[in-house]
């Protein structure tokens, strides 16, 4: 009995990367450049609670109660 295999090379996997994702219109987006206007966090209130977006060192983003 032969078993199915589930290895994908990797071109395969380059071709998955690199397809271009559609957005949906009806989703806005922002630029984080533009959001935090040379600062490292901001304040985003949502349903009565502050919640804090922070630009760490490395450029990675983490939002925070």
């Amino acid at each position: 009995m032969k078993k199915s295999s589930s290895i994908i090379n990797l071109e395969q996997i380059n071709q998955y990367l690199t397809k271009p994702v559609a957005v949906p219109v009806n989703i806005r987006q922002f630029n984080s450049q533009e959001l935090f206007s040379g600062l490292r966090e901001l304040v985003i209130h949502h349903a009565g609670e502050q919640y804090y977006l922070r630009l760490t060192s490395k450029g990675k983003l983490i939002l925070t109660k």
